[in-house]
């Protein structure tokens, strides 16, 4: 991460300097403090190293992926950074805690689930299918690596290996299947549609958040009632298991909003209002998730909407096809021509 935030070699010396003294040698000090911890000089020496190693490392890959990184137009930025968020969501849908394990005994009753499977859930490979093809497309989006399928095959082998290695549950096999089927779906869908692709982005979100809508995926009780307080089982309770679903929430919301970025020759106006009436939407379908279906509501999908309004209304102005035919962000001067 170091390596990538700067482009001088000298600035990336001075970074890592700065974190040797706030990771290395910062979190031993703080450590001295507190009774349930032991400091040592060990754990700062052998974070050093390895913050060094990461480095080099780090500067060799980066030198082989020059030929398949996509060049950016210095004189005309990407504003890509909305997707990338949402292709974060992505992964905290699917990996959440992200850490891994190599306790084989751990591993082997993580995968059991994939080998001696319990009954198909055609609705677990519908979640994963809608969310891996909303993000698919979002990565198709973003000014990576070339050609942009290749941004595909990164993010899916990154999640098929959380998938296996964070032992948070089971591994099913209607996750693997969902995740490699809604890439592929995803690419599908760019090329088949090309410029039309934000219409359907749209309606797979809705149709994804409606699923959340009208089933009990947030967990939550069914009656009837609702709270102002936003994360409330997380808060409350600590129920990490509700991150999940919310970054599932999050997904679909943010493609909404960012479908209507991708609209050529779109105005500032236009965009406000869209943003405007996503929020509609959504305090809409809480109404009717709580009075009419009859679950458990909260202010949860207005506060994550609110904090994605901001990249939304930042994200590009218009639409251009690269190399391989797929709709990317335009260029200003594209834009103005």
């Amino acid at each position: 991460a170091l390596h990538a935030s700067f482009k001088s070699q000298g600035a990336r010396i001075v970074a890592s300097f700065f974190s040797i003294l706030i990771l290395a040698l910062g979190i031993q000090i703080v450590q001295l403090y507190l009774p349930s911890r032991t400091a040592s000089l060990s754990d700062a020496f052998w974070n050093t190293v390895g913050m060094g190693v990461g480095m080099l490392i780090a500067a060799r890959v980066w030198r082989a992926l020059q030929k398949r990184l996509i060049q950016a137009d210095t004189a005309a930025p990407q504003h890509d950074y909305f997707p990338m968020l949402l292709v974060l969501c992505w992964f905290f849908y699917e990996s959440f805690p992200f850490v891994p394990t190599l306790d084989i005994g751990l591993l082997r009753e993580h995968v059991k689930s994939a080998v001696f499977a319990p009954p198909f859930e055609l609705m677990r490979l519908t979640q994963h299918w809608l969310a891996a093809t909303l993000a698919g497309c979002a990565a198709l989006k973003v000014h990576g690596l070339r050609p942009r399928r290749l941004n595909l095959l990164v993010i899916g082998a990154a999640a098929i290996f959380m998938e296996v290695f964070v032992a948070y549950g089971s591994l099913r096999r209607e996750t693997l299947l969902g995740i490699a089927l809604g890439l592929c779906s995803a690419y599908g869908l760019e090329m088949s549609l090309k410029s039309q692709t934000r219409h359907a982005i749209f309606w797979l979100a809705l149709g994804t958040y409606l699923l959340t809508i009208f089933t009990p995926y947030r967990a939550q009780p069914w009656d009837a009632s609702f709270t102002f307080t936003p994360f409330s089982n997380l808060l409350w309770h600590g129920i990490t298991k509700d991150i999940p679903p919310v970054a599932f929430e999050t997904l679909a919301i943010g493609i909404m909003m960012w479908s209507g970025s991708l609209r050529a020759g779109r105005k500032q106006s236009f965009l406000a209002i869209w943003v405007v009436s996503i929020l509609a939407l959504l305090s809409l379908l809480e109404v009717v998730r709580v009075f009419f279906v009859g679950y458990h509501g909260d202010t949860t999908p207005l506060i994550v909407a609110l904090v994605l309004s901001p990249f939304a209304l930042s994200a590009s102005t218009t639409t251009d096809r690269d190399e391989d035919g797929v709709i990317g962000p335009a260029s200003t001067a594209q834009a103005e021509r």
